[in-house]
């Protein structure tokens, strides 16, 4: 197969996909055998180097599957409010033309702009427990004694700027023109659900139960909260999360990188074309995921599974742990630990293997190496990238 047949397998592969993610993927293969061929290597050690389409494709797919999580914690979060969703329908606008028609000439500054619109007011609404926000703004989310919004926006008329709806223990806010909206909100509202075309979102020493963020083009920052079921979804823009204590945390974006940093709990972080990194986790299990970009853990955790199909792969096994899985297909994987009694089974077929661990190794085959009997393990691939065991 030439490089020509590969790239035109893949793309009608993703045939399914949305435009942008097809083009970020193919220009990341395409980038693959530039830099290959600039190597010296050929068309089919690249492709060897790459995997199948079929492989490819299975990794994306598995990529994929938890942008579905989305739509399932959606469903849980309103669970018996389809009924309620449907009866406000009909007094909430649709928001998607007011944004097409409004972002393009939005002015960076609307504090600035002496058109800007601003509305605010305290909410007193003592019994909501789960607020669920559409439009396209930029969310400032902190904690507060009472629910207090600052809503402004550049333009703006009476009529469809700005809605809110309740309706039992729920508060609908959804809005029609690109803006900035402060939500400060009381220790009572557990649930949370923000939605957003293309804005960011910044999330500050809040406490809750469960947060599931959206955007499509956004930045998302989560910094010095207890939130115990936490997802974060963006298509192009980068998630920051730091000081964030949860049991359950779920990062996902398209083509920007994934980072969280001093943070407990189990996490499950990936991107296509990212960076993802996790240093100073405290937590049961790890996952770490990207297609071309470089994963890095740098952590204390039970049991961390890590792979990239072709960036590298960085691990830093801090204090006791019991399983630690690693793969690329054409990526290098370092890996550093201090336990001294492991089992390692470490495995390559185009790359070389460097045990540089101290501890005795048996060799099985050219490109397979194991060490130990006993304790952790760590298992080991890659297809055509080195391999280093510390």
């Amino acid at each position: 197969m030439t490089r020509f047949e590969y790239l035109y397998t893949l793309e009608k592969a993703l045939a399914s996909y949305p435009e942008d993610f097809k083009k970020d993927i193919l220009e990341t293969f395409e980038l693959h055998f530039k830099e290959g061929l600039a190597n010296g290597l050929s068309e089919e050690e690249i492709i060897q180097s790459l995997g199948t389409v079929e492989e490819v494709m299975s990794n994306i797919r598995m990529m994929n599957g938890d942008f579905e999580d989305k739509e399932i914690w959606n469903k849980e979060i309103n669970l018996n409010l389809t009924d309620i969703a449907h009866s406000i329908k009909s007094t909430m606008i649709d928001v998607s033309s007011f944004i097409n028609k409004t972002i393009k000439d939005f002015p960076t500054d609307i504090f600035q702009s002496p058109e800007a619109f601003t509305e605010e007011n305290d909410l007193s609404y003592e019994d909501i427990n789960t607020l669920i926000f559409e439009g396209n703004c930029d969310i400032s989310l902190m904690p507060s004694t009472k629910l207090h919004y600052i809503f402004r926006t550049y333009k703006a008329d009476d009529s469809s700027t700005f809605h809110i709806q309740k309706d039992g223990n729920t508060l609908f806010i959804k809005t029609a023109h690109k803006g900035y909206l402060q939500l400060t909100i009381p220790e009572t509202i557990q649930n949370i659900s923000l939605t957003n075309s293309s804005s960011d979102y910044s999330i500050k020493n809040c406490q809750l139960e469960k947060l599931n963020l959206f955007t499509g083009s956004g930045d998302i920052e989560i910094e010095s909260s207890h939130i115990l079921h936490c997802i974060a979804n963006s298509k192009s823009g980068n998630i920051h999360v730091k000081a964030l204590a949860s049991t359950d945390t779920r990062l996902q974006s398209l083509s920007g990188d994934v980072a969280i940093y001093e943070s407990s709990g189990n996490i499950h972080a990936q991107s296509v074309s990212g960076d993802v990194e996790v240093h100073k986790q405290n937590a049961q299990e790890a996952t770490l995921i990207s297609v071309s970009g470089d994963v890095e853990l740098r952590a204390r955790v039970t049991k961390a599974y890590c792979k990239s199909v072709s960036g590298d792969i960085d691990l830093s096994l801090v204090g006791e742990f019991e399983e630690c899985e690693a793969e690329s297909i054409s990526g290098d994987i370092d890996c550093y630990t201090s336990i001294h009694t492991l089992q390692a089974e470490l495995s390559t077929i185009g790359g070389d293997i460097f045990n540089n661990s101290g501890l005795a190794e048996e060799r099985i085959g050219s490109k397979t190496i194991r060490i130990g009997q006993e304790g952790p393990q760590i298992k080991i691939h890659s297809k055509s990238g080195d391999i280093s065991l510390h």
